[in-house]
């Protein structure tokens, strides 16, 4: 005689917790349409990647994401720079990336921040996340940021800024494969949870009526 056990259930739970992954996908991330989904200066798309241009004083490419307070997530990208070693000026360009968090889709240099990298002509400073290589060639780096938001925390804003240190124009940086997914499961709704509950119970009263 079959016998109903809590087994499945437990496992079906275990799978429904564990696929209940969210993800928060950003918008246009790889730049195959245009800036659609970005704010930005003096950036153009050239081949497929965001060109930050030093026409200006500086060039910047944020975008704002909704994400869930207390949250783990994993944040990737591909940099490339044509920064030129200083030739006239006292510095040479820098090319930082930041992520800011908030409460509301606003954005603003205020907010609180977490510094990943910057890039120079003559250095590269990574102060969170891990640089490795990039499948788009050996020009390019490809940067993974670990990061949990805070309790407060509902949008978080990747930024690329290049600031034109040396005043002298005609260098570019690119950014592309701008990706963000969760690195833990998300908290199961309660209507979820609800139905797991419903569904252990039925099962253990079932078994209980075979016995």
């Amino acid at each position: 005689m079959f016998k109903f056990t809590t087994v499945p259930i437990i496992l079906a739970t275990i799978i429904l917790l564990s696929s209940d992954l969210k993800a928060y996908p950003i918008v246009n991330g790889d730049f195959s349409n245009s800036l659609t989904g970005w704010t930005s200066l003096d950036v153009t798309v050239v081949n497929g990647a965001a060109e930050l241009s030093d026409r200006n004083a500086y060039a910047s490419l944020y975008q704002g994401i909704s994400v869930a307070s207390s949250s783990g997530y994993v944040l990737s990208f591909d940099f490339s720079t044509g920064i030129q070693p200083v030739t006239g000026g006292v510095f040479s360009d820098l090319l930082a990336g930041t992520l800011f968090f908030g409460t509301s889709n606003t954005f603003d240099y205020g907010l609180p921040a977490l510094a990943i990298f910057d890039n120079s002509a003559s250095s590269s400073t990574v102060y969170n996340g891990v640089i490795g290589s990039s499948p788009l060639g050996a020009d390019w780096n490809r940067l993974h940021l670990t990061f949990t938001t805070g309790a407060a925390d509902t949008w978080i804003f990747p930024l690329f800024d290049l600031f034109d240190l040396n005043q002298q124009s005609g260098e570019v940086a690119y950014i592309d494969n701008v990706n963000l997914t969760a690195n833990a499961p998300a908290v199961p709704e309660p209507s979820t949870l609800l139905l797991v509950w419903i569904g252990t119970g039925i099962g253990l009263l079932y078994r209980r009526r075979q016995k």
